[in-house]
């Protein structure tokens, strides 16, 4: 469970502030693409994504985008927000993280995951050793329809288990 449990845990996006990126230390942002910074399977920001990519670059964050889409997708989105990407992550793998540090030339432990799935962002960012803020999805996947409704629900039980955990012990993030 250890590899499926987020540093934090963010509605949206958007909702990810400097201070939650600086609090854990990080400096730099590994942004994932669908359903947390684009529409699913698409080349299509989010509402408020292109913003708020701009204001963490204003706030001195490098970031970039880390996506398991391929080259030409995930690049094209890339293009549109004006940063690095490194395309066929295979997340949850560590090594499309470990691509990522050696273009960003930092530390795992500089680096923050920023994605909408625990057992491909989350997972993937424990097991490089990169801090990882959780965002919920942002729609219903349309792809794979046989597929996501078991991984989402198997999510939703995770993440409430850990909250209860979290507020037994006192904590919350």
């Amino acid at each position: 469970m250890k590899y499926l449990r987020p540093d934090l845990h963010r509605h949206l996006l958007t909702d990810v502030t400097p201070e939650d990126i600086r609090g854990l230390g990080a400096t730099c942002i590994l942004l994932d693409a669908d359903n947390t910074s684009s529409y699913d399977g698409t080349t299509k920001p989010l509402p408020g994504s292109r913003e708020w990519v701009q204001s963490m670059k204003d706030e001195g964050f490098t970031v970039l985008l880390l996506s398991n889409a391929k080259e030409e997708r995930a690049g094209i989105l890339a293009r549109e927000y004006d940063i690095p990407v490194v395309a066929r992550a295979l997340k949850p793998t560590p090594f499309g993280f470990f691509r990522a540090q050696k273009h960003l030339r930092c530390r795992r432990r500089d680096m923050v995951m920023i994605g909408d799935q625990l057992f491909t962002d989350i997972k993937g960012a424990r097991r490089a050793g990169v801090h990882c803020i959780y965002v919920d999805r942002y729609a219903k996947e349309n792809r794979m329809w046989y597929w996501y409704p078991f991984v989402r629900t198997a999510e939703a039980i995770i993440l409430f288990l850990q909250e209860a955990i979290d507020w037994v012990r006192g904590k919350s993030n």
